[in-house]
Order: structure tokens, then sequence, then C-alpha cells
């Protein structure tokens, strides 16, 4: 059984897997250099002699193309959905960007065992890349409720969950960890090399003997590509101190990894509050559940647009309408309010009432860094309920139709259209689509002051006339007092003279 503290794992590591520009192709090519202990150099080789060779320059074109790991998701007892594959390409090409080789320690059977990897893709490649290659290659965002489970080709691996604070800790190599007749010696860790959350393409493994330190193991173990994936993560100085410490155990490194799922919580909760003023407490609205927000939805495709370099599209069949989600939740969307949409990891998209009243749209004929502004849709703003991204191969139009009849996530996200001058001045970061938002607050702003005027009597002509009393409600401000001789207002008279 995993621990709590595991289960959060691939996660993210999913949340930019499925989110990366995937470069062309690119083979294996020289064995990269790596430092330990006062700043040595591997002494290790890559043994070529072992690769599978469908890793290698040898590989046939069918065999660079073959997918090798996929990512799914599903919410509860629904149906599993395939979201996204990479192919060996797609793996080397991203591995090609890292020239250290990394080691990790872990405990097994024997004792311990030391595991170097010299081609791999890290955890911190695939959370901060996007993956826009072609259609149907959908991204998504894994947030604490979420568990991710890791399956090898037979399924047996279906029990190996993790979570976002595996992967969220500072995993090192400690180099002077030693084995002293049969027991690890965690008193001289020696200076430890980073050692990040993985996926490792060539690794291989070497035993902690009697006597030996686990940096000098390193240096003589030689990976190479043995045909399966595995995931490899560092220890943390905590684990290794106190009287408790010891290396985390081999089943936190699974092998022959094929598939990722993400798994959604049933309730999928959504919280919409009323705050009273920036300053306030936000109060509970109403609380839904993806059963409590489907009937408020609308289905049909609706398109929207960010830039980047280029402009991306971002599509959506089934989607509530900010207005309708508001009114539903008893809350009405006054001048100066703002909306925050909040996502688990701390991320917000502010819209004022402003922008969401004014008219946003979508621009089908939208390709590469051209803003040609044809036929618009107006799409406003919405909790997507379901959703996909990539960038347009042709026009952004023709883009969001092959979008929404392929793959997509089931995770929320907002989604909000352009105005006709954002369009033309590519004033459209992605920063406004926040990504699995969980609540929405609708922060109350000032309302607008009004004066009033009752009971006060001002001399005209040389006879008393009613006028009133001014009476001040939404500000605290002095009321000063204009007088004209005219019904139209343009001739003033001195306050004086009244």
């Amino acid at each position: 059984m995993v621990s709590s503290k595991t289960k959060r794992a691939l996660a993210w590591l999913l949340a930019m897997m499925v989110a990366l520009v995937v470069a062309p192709s690119m083979a294996f090519a020289d064995v990269m250099a790596g430092t330990i202990e006062g700043g040595s150099t591997w002494e290790g080789e890559h043994d070529s002699e072992k690769d599978d060779v469908a890793w290698t320059d040898a590989a046939t074109d069918e065999q660079k193309n073959e997918t090798v790991l996929t990512v799914y998701t599903k919410i509860a007892d629904e149906d599993t959905i395939t979201l996204t594959s990479f192919s060996r390409a797609d793996l080397l090409s991203l591995a090609a960007e890292n020239t250290q080789v990394l080691g990790y320690e872990y405990a097994v059977k024997t004792g311990a065992s030391v595991f170097v990897t010299d081609k791999y893709v890290t955890f911190d490649q695939l959370m901060n890349k996007k993956l826009m290659k072609g259609m149907n290659k959908s991204q998504i965002s894994v947030t604490p409720e979420d568990t991710l489970t890791v399956s090898d080709a037979s399924g047996e691996y279906g029990k190996a969950e993790f979570d976002k604070a595996f992967f969220d800790k500072e995993g090192k190599f400690f180099p002077g960890v030693k084995n002293v007749d049969g027991t690890l010696d965690f008193s001289e860790l020696g200076t430890p090399q980073d050692a990040p959350a993985v996926i490792a393409l060539s690794w291989a493994d070497g035993a902690l003997g009697d006597g030996s330190t686990a940096g000098a193991v390193w240096n003589e173990v030689s990976p190479y590509f043995r045909g399966e994936l595995r995931l490899f993560n560092g220890t943390t100085t905590e684990e290794l101190t106190g009287e408790e410490a010891a290396l985390p155990g081999g089943k936190f490194s699974p092998s022959g990894i094929v598939g990722i799922t993400v798994k959604t919580p049933a309730s999928n909760s959504f919280t919409v509050y009323s705050q009273d003023g920036a300053d306030a407490t936000p109060v509970i609205a109403k609380e839904y559940t993806r059963d409590t927000l489907e009937p408020l939805a609308t289905d049909g495709a609706k398109g929207f647009l960010y830039f980047g370099s280029v402009w991306q599209v971002g599509v959506t069949t089934k989607s509530v309408p900010i207005e309708t989600l508001l009114a539903d939740a008893g809350l009405t969307l006054e001048e100066n309010d703002t909306v925050v949409f909040a996502a688990p990891d701390g991320f917000k998209t502010t819209l004022t009432a402003a922008a969401i009243a004014s008219e946003r749209y979508f621009y089908p004929s939208a390709v590469g860094d051209q803003a040609d502004d044809s036929n618009p849709t107006e799409v406003g703003t919405v909790l997507a309920l379901n959703w996909n991204a990539a960038r347009p191969i042709e026009t952004a139009g023709a883009t969001m139709i092959e979008l929404a009849e392929g793959s997509l996530s089931n995770q929320y996200r907002l989604f909000t259209g352009l105005s006709a001058d954002n369009y033309a001045n590519k004033v459209a970061g992605g920063n406004r689509f926040a990504t699995n938002p969980k609540t929405l607050t609708l922060i109350k702003g000032e309302k607008p002051s009004t004066v009033t005027l009752a009971d006060k009597t001002v001399t005209y002509n040389g006879k008393a006339v009613a006028a009133a009393q001014a009476e001040v409600t939404g500000s605290t401000g002095e009321v000063t007092y204009t007088y004209y001789s005219d019904a139209a207002c343009t001739k003033e008279i001195a306050a004086a003279n009244v």
C-alpha cells in the first residue's frame, strides 16, 4: 500500500506531460558527463551493446513513431478516456535536452541498490512545457484531489498510485550512503546531487555491497536502453536522518511503464462564493458537483483563442455561461464587481464586470500569427465542463471542429472570448484560462454614489420655494450645490443670491 505522502505523484508529471511542444525525432547521441562529490566526473559508460535497437539510430521509422506511453483520465467510475500518447521519438527529443547523469538509491530485499540514468525526461520538463503536436493532444492539470495510477503492459501496477507531493519534494542522491556489514550507514551522506523525478529511458542498477558507498557504485554502473520506461525520484535529507532513517523502497520506482491514468473524485466539486468588498471574508453562496452543474450547461462546440508566438485554440462542447452560474447561485453581477476563478495550485484569473459584460468573440479565420477578423462568433465567458486545446494546423475554426470531435478532458476550465481590440493587437495570453478551477468568488465593488433632494426651501424671485435637502447614500463626500436660473441649467446663479 502506498503512503498518502506518495499519492500525489505522476499527477504533476501528467499535468505537463500532457502539455509539451514536442520537437522532431532525435536519437541517442553521445554519453553524458556527470558530477558527484568533489566535482568528479562520472566514470561509467553507456553500454551501447545492450541497447534495445528501437531506441537507437538504427531504429526504423515505425519503431521511432510507435506509441510507448499513453495518458488517460477517469472520473470516479466513468469510462476511461484517452488523452494523449508519446512515441519513442517524442520522449527522445525531450531527453536530448538533459546532460547530467543522475543517480538514485532504493532499498531492496538484499539491502540497497544504486540506479543510474543517462537518458531521461524530467518532471520539470513535463511541467513547464506544452504539448501541441497536431490534433487531439489534450492537456490536463492534476490537483491534490486527484490520484495518478501507473500501469505496465499487464496492468500489474494498478496499485502504484502517486500524487503531487511526491514530485514536489527536493529529491537528492547521497553518495556517502554506505553498506557496513550489511547495515546501511547514513552518518556520512556526502555532498548531495540533484535527483529530480524523471521517467528514465536508459538506466541500470548496481548493488550497494558490503563496504561500498553509493557514490562508488554510481561510477561503476553502465546504463543502456532496456526497452522499458521507469520512474525514479530522489531521497530527501529528512528521510535519511533521525531514528527511522531509511531509503525509500523499490515500490516507489515502478518499471515497464506504458500507461498513466489520472483519476478525479466523483464529486468534482465547485464552489461559488460572495465577498462584500476586497477585504471581506468570502461566504459560500452555493456548492456544486458535476451532476448539479451539467443541468446548467449548454451543449455545442465553442472555440476560444489565446496567443503565444501563434494563435492557439481551446474548445469545449459543454459549458456553463458565467451569467447563468451566478444567477443560479443567487448572485447578481453589478458595475465595479470582479469575479475571481481559483485553482487548487494557487493560480487565479480575475475578470471585471465590464469585461464579462462586453462582447467576446471567437475568430475562426485566425491562423498562424495572422488576425483575420472574418465571421467572428460571440462566445462570452464560460466555465467549461470539458475541453481540449491545440495549435491550429489550418484555421482556428477547422481546428475547433476537429478538437470537438476528439477526446476531451473532463476537468473544468475557464474560457473567455476576445474583444475586437484584443484580437487585432494579439493581447490574448493563455493566463486568461484558469485550468481546473475549483472556486468562483464574486467580489462586490463600491456602488456609485447617489444624491436625493428633499425638504429644502430656497428663495426664487423673492419667494420661498420648496427645494430639497440632500440625502446621500454610497458616499461620505461633501455635497456641493450649484444653482441655475433656467430649466436647461446653463445660467448659473451665485449661491449667495439663492
